[in-house]
């Protein structure tokens, strides 16, 4: 997973320990949920991908913003979110309309070839 290589990776990303890498079961959705988020139904799919987007955006943003962005030291220039995400609050508000990633993880997911995921 791009975040984890991210996460660890100590020349180009945050250089942190493997232990803020995010788990396999850190957030868990339903067989059912998930194949409603490709259902033919738009209304079943809108919901099931508003459940799905909500879960990321309440524990997956927070655990980045609290436990993996808040320790980077000031003198750092790699950051996870852009500069313009100066509180959870923001970034909660704007992750699904604005772009909340710095501009070093974008050229990471890109240079890792991770950038076949429109949506990152």
């Amino acid at each position: 997973m791009v975040l984890n290589d991210y996460i660890t990776d100590k020349q180009l990303g945050l250089g942190k320990n493997e232990d803020k890498q995010v788990g396999q079961f850190f957030i868990q959705f339903s067989s059912e949920l998930i194949d409603k988020s490709y259902s033919s139904s738009s209304v079943e799919e809108q919901e099931a991908r508003e459940i799905i987007n909500n879960k990321i955006r309440s524990k997956l943003l927070l655990y980045l913003w609290q436990d993996v962005e808040s320790n980077i030291g000031f003198t750092s220039n790699k950051k996870l979110f852009s500069t313009e995400t100066t509180s959870f609050d923001t970034l909660y508000s704007t992750y699904k309309n604005h772009r909340v990633y710095s501009q070093n993880f974008i050229e990471f997911f890109t240079i890792k070839g991770y950038n076949n995921y429109p949506e990152i």
